[in-house]
């Protein structure tokens, strides 16, 4: 597979000051139409800290009123990751059945500079931390499917390089776990750019043990590697 295929010219072929524009007034029509555009203070609300996320989400009834709000703050986002988690493009991550904890750290580190998606973090500053917090118990309850077939061909090696690399960190069935995310049936297409991205260092995603990782692999391996991964339940 030609790595060329999976650059950000393919994938997001409209990024051009255009494209933001129209992807902002959208957002700021759509936010309106939910109800939840804050003011500009309350986008500068501090991180809820993970004590504070525990107790909400060990306390049923708060938990379930968190999973009302982060349905409805979702009617928005399942233009993108589907309207119960499971990505309708590609090259965006399914959410379904995400690690509470990890995901509300992912959407955290959008809001504050950790993690770098213009779009995703214009519009994770936009929420309240309560309705963010929602967005991660509502994704947690959905049910994650595999996107992928199996390939006999280049499985055996996929295998091999995942008990290699991914096995100890993300879980034998590769679900992941709190700090860690769940892989198994994520799209080829985005597993493939985000394994790409950490070993070409294009600054999209940094993380110190991924980019050791994935330095050495061949774009053959990343081929088999994400095959794999999208056939896994």
């Amino acid at each position: 597979m030609d790595p060329s295929s999976l650059n950000e010219n393919r994938l997001y072929p409209s990024r051009s000051p255009v494209f933001f524009l129209l992807k902002g007034i959208l957002l700021v029509i759509a936010l309106f139409s939910l109800g939840t555009l804050p003011c500009r203070a309350q986008q500068q609300q501090p991180i809820i800290d993970m004590e504070t996320l525990n107790r909400l989400i060990n306390d049923k009834a708060t938990a379930d009123a968190a999973f009302v709000t982060g349905k409805r703050i979702s009617e928005f986002c399942s233009n993108c990751h589907g309207d119960k988690g499971v990505s309708v493009l590609p090259e965006v991550p399914n959410l379904a059945e995400q690690n509470i904890h990890y995901l509300f750290r992912q959407i955290e580190l959008f809001v504050h500079g950790g993690r770098r998606n213009e779009f995703m973090e214009g519009l994770m500053k936009f929420l309240k931390p309560e309705e963010r917090a929602g967005l991660a118990v509502y994704y947690n309850r959905m049910k994650a499917v595999p996107t992928g077939k199996t390939y006999p061909e280049t499985d055996k090696l996929a295998k091999i390089r995942f008990v290699q690399l991914c096995q100890r960190c993300h879980g034998p069935h590769g679900r992941g776990d709190e700090t860690i995310p769940r892989i198994a049936g994520q799209h080829y297409e985005y597993i493939a750019l985000t394994l790409h991205r950490y070993r070409d260092k294009t600054g999209e995603r940094l993380n110190a043990e991924m980019t050791n990782n994935t330095h050495w692999l061949t774009d053959k391996d990343i081929e088999a590697l994400a095959r794999y991964l999208a056939s896994m339940k």
